[in-house]
């Protein structure tokens, strides 16, 4: 539900044609987007779990709130975990034991550099074969050598004793990287540099009446609506767990089951045809 409006709402070409909008205009568009295919990822196979369930097949949770997440090393804890598993005990840990019995310590540059590195490029290569996606698993395999650098010598620390705005840095960056997922690589390139170019959000500053006219208050109120929704449910799942709802007393329990009725009824009515899963591609 949540990632069909949200990508019902998302322009066709903001990805493929970037330089056609204003600094701010691509953050709101970037926002939606991370939520949309979180959504969409989550969504799928949170369905798959409960049809699975009702044949009495358990399959593994799949997603845990990982836009919570404080470290890197957190975020793929939370984010397609089974295949997140597979990657460590197939690659990462592989890798590691290799240099290892090569005589490089675990302080060693290839020890902290090779084995995330290696293990987001076989992710990125699973995802898809394109420079686009190899930037996308070298961003997020160097987000994860700067943090083991920065962790070298000190004692490890439990990720919920970490500081909140932790939360901030990790999905920002994230967010980041989900642009060269999205699109093309030169595009891409101009995704970011409208991101931070200086002069970009000057001129936005000065037109702020025409990117009102293109980004209207209903459409931020819509995309703020479902975004704000799906931090509330994560944050339920993050507090309460994934049974949590069930401790709840069976009024709240009966009001949850008929808002989110009515919340799918809304979305079907506001398409003609849902999307397809993003995942149905890979």
């Amino acid at each position: 539900m949540i990632a069909d409006l949200l990508f019902l709402i998302l322009p066709l070409d903001v990805f493929s044609q970037p330089q056609k909008y204003s600094s701010p205009e691509l953050v709101v568009w970037l926002l939606t987007y991370t939520f949309a295919i979180y959504n969409d990822f989550a969504g799928y196979t949170s369905i798959v779990r409960g049809i699975s369930g009702l044949f009495g097949i358990p399959l593994s949770v799949n997603f845990n709130a990982p836009y919570f997440a404080r470290t890197f090393t957190e975020l793929w804890q939370r984010w397609h975990i089974t295949l997140s598993d597979w990657l460590r005990d197939y690659i990462f840990t592989p890798t590691t034991r290799f240099l290892l019995k090569k005589q490089y310590s675990r302080t060693h540059v290839f020890s902290i550099v090779l084995p995330p590195m290696i293990t987001m490029f076989i992710s990125a290569l699973w995802h898809g074969v394109g420079w686009n996606m190899f930037v996308w698993g070298g961003l997020h395999g160097l987000y994860l050598v700067i943090e083991r650098i920065s962790t070298l010598g000190k004692p490890a620390k439990p990720a919920n004793m970490l500081p909140y705005w932790r939360v901030i840095v990790v999905f920002s960056l994230t967010s980041l990287a989900w642009v060269p997922f999205r699109t093309e690589l030169p595009a891409a390139l101009n995704y970011w540099r409208g991101l931070f170019s200086p002069n970009d959000w000057l001129s936005a500053l000065h037109s702020l009446g025409s990117i009102h006219q293109r980004l209207p208050n209903i459409l931020l109120i819509d995309v703020t609506a479902l975004v704000f929704f799906s931090i509330g449910l994560d944050l339920a799942h993050y507090r309460l767990g994934e049974q949590g709802v069930r401790r709840l007393p069976v009024p709240i329990q009966a009001l949850a089951v008929n808002i989110g009725l009515f919340a799918l009824l809304i979305a079907f009515l506001a398409q003609n045809v849902p999307a397809p899963f993003v995942y149905q591609g890979f």
